[in-house]
């Protein structure tokens, strides 16, 4: 599913994918559970690129990169205990 952010900038849509990262997503879900992710920081989203059509899926004859965007930050939630996906 999608889940949306509210942020400080406007709203973050992430696309979640428990196919590719089920540890990942899990701990995810558990944090939207709080409602609230203060310390959460996200410094760099960059978008799938024009391998991908808008529902995810690869374009004929287009070049293979992934099938996500990339986004870098942390889920480490103030006043969590963060636990290590391994």
């Amino acid at each position: 599913g999608i889940v949306g952010l509210e942020t400080n900038r406007g709203t973050l849509h992430i696309q979640l994918q428990p196919d590719c990262a089920p540890r990942s997503v899990d701990y995810f879900i558990e944090l939207l559970s709080l409602r609230n992710c203060a310390g959460c920081r996200f410094y760099r989203a960059e978008g799938r690129g024009n391998f991908w059509d808008a529902k995810g899926d690869h374009i004929k004859n287009a070049a293979f990169g992934p099938p996500y965007a990339l986004l870098q930050g942390t889920l480490e939630v103030d006043g969590v205990g963060f636990k290590e996906i391994v």
